[in-house]
């Protein structure tokens, strides 16, 4: 599986609020491979590092996937002043697992 199935409400919801605001709803990455583009914005290795997972771009909003609710993603900040990076909660083992299979290509 390469990104989950959401309906257009669930993704803007994602996208536009605090994680913090997204109580009980956290983000199911079990079998989820990240869109390999988006380490253009989040590298791997700072993914790795923060324990993120980027999941998807909406506009100007990267949507990741984080265990904490402040992940170190200065990196990206700073390269990207213009991006809105917004964090969704996930559970760390599944996201370790996601980055886990992105480094290997996507295979299973």
């Amino acid at each position: 599986m390469t990104a989950p199935l959401l309906d257009r409400d669930h993704a803007e919801r994602l996208a536009t609020s605090d994680a913090r605001s997204l109580d009980g709803c956290p983000v199911d990455l079990r079998g989820f491979t990240p869109d390999p583009k988006l380490f253009d914005y989040v590298t791997f290795h700072e993914a790795v590092a923060a324990v993120v997972c980027p999941y998807m771009l909406v506009g100007d909003v990267l949507v990741v996937a984080a265990a904490s609710s402040n992940p170190d993603l200065e990196g990206a900040r700073r390269l990207f002043p213009a991006l809105t990076i917004e964090v969704a909660p996930a559970d760390r083992e599944e996201i370790v697992q996601a980055l886990w299979r992105a480094g290997r290509g996507g295979a299973s």
